[in-house]
């Protein structure tokens, strides 16, 4: 048994890519009118994603974006749809702008003039922090060489989760985003760094009737099993 046996939250389609196809021109209604602001196109895109279609709902989140560039709901939809199309690299970016900010430097070839764009963080908003512990597990699942710094960034930003939304959270815009699925998921990045308590402690507050014993010769292996059945358990 070693620390590089995990368990992997099943979401649709993650993987490690880093830059999606082009964005293409937003979708999802154009036009004027003063309604058509950042959340009107934010409610557009969730209607493509709960369709599936999660091309148009990042197209839409974009035009979102292109509204206000600072609003959070907008970049944290655009991140769960870049991890349904596989592109979890960068939807953890963007969850990190989400919550913490980010000054965004290009440079215009023609002029090679340089231009700062500042995103302002929001701290608050809960579903970043859910979705930044989520996309950190995958993207140490499926990168092996960047697995102890993502368990670390799974840790912390699911304790923020927890401090802020508190147990018996679910988002209202994805059902299967809950505190019970984010403490199964702190158990396995705990297991993996080797902090058996603290991944016993995460079981118990899950399942508090298993029969685990910490000072028993099996406690490791029987840690695990307990995990992969928690985690298996909560995908049906």
């Amino acid at each position: 048994m070693t620390r590089n046996v995990l368990i992997c939250l099943v979401l649709c389609a993650m993987s490690c890519s880093q830059a999606p196809p082009e964005d293409g021109n937003g979708g999802g209604g154009g036009g004027g009118g003063t309604d058509r602001n950042a959340a009107y196109f934010t409610d557009l895109a969730w209607e493509a994603f709960d369709e599936g279609d999660y091309t148009t709902a990042r197209n839409r989140f974009t035009s979102a974006l292109g509204k206000d560039r600072h609003y959070a709901p907008a970049r944290t939809g655009r991140a769960w749809s870049n991890i349904e199309l596989g592109f979890t690299g960068l939807a953890l970016s963007e969850f990190e702008q989400a919550v913490n900010g980010d000054s965004i430097i290009t440079v215009n070839e023609e002029t090679e003039v340089a231009d700062t764009t500042v995103i302002f963080g929001d701290s608050t908003h809960v579903p970043a922090w859910y979705g930044i512990a989520f996309a950190a597990h995958a993207q140490g699942i499926g990168t092996p060489s960047t697995l102890e710094d993502q368990m670390v960034k799974t840790i912390a930003a699911g304790n923020q989760a927890l401090v802020r939304g508190g147990d018996g959270y679910t988002y209202d815009r994805m059902s299967l985003i809950t505190s019970r699925r984010l403490r199964a998921v702190l158990a396995a990045a705990y297991f993996s760094t080797r902090d058996y308590e603290a991944a016993l402690n995460q079981v118990d507050v899950i399942s508090p009737t298993n029969e685990i014993n910490a000072s028993d010769v099996n406690f490791v292996a029987d840690l695990l099993r307990e995990i992969e059945i928690l985690m298996i358990g909560m995908e049906q």
